[in-house]
């Protein structure tokens, strides 16, 4: 007896979801006063997610599921690194100015 894993979200949905996070990603930090490096990784990560949603429109896939999973799966590992990294960094910051400063 092997045990599987459901998977409840078809892939349409999953690129549809994809298509929509997409162009918010790459948005978000030009109206939130983000600085330009995080205005440009933003970007980058969106146009990525973009680029592999958008090959697998149609009847055929232009790359194969297996990269594109594994593509999902680099940007997940990327952006849960990035924001555990924030939340260490929010954790052991000191939040008062210096006397004298």
């Amino acid at each position: 007896m092997s045990l599987t894993l459901t998977r409840a979200i078809p892939l349409n949905v999953h690129v549809a979801l994809e298509m929509v996070a997409a162009p918010i990603l790459m948005v978000v930090p030009l109206f939130s006063g983000a600085s330009p490096m995080i205005g440009v990784v933003s970007f980058l990560i969106g146009a990525l997610l973009l680029g592999l949603a958008a090959s697998t429109l149609g009847q055929r896939t232009v790359v194969p599921l297996a990269a594109l999973a594994a593509g999902d799966g680099v940007i997940a590992a990327f952006l849960a690194g990035f924001g555990a990294a924030q939340v260490v960094l929010t954790a052991s910051t000191r939040w008062s100015i210096p006397a004298g400063a």
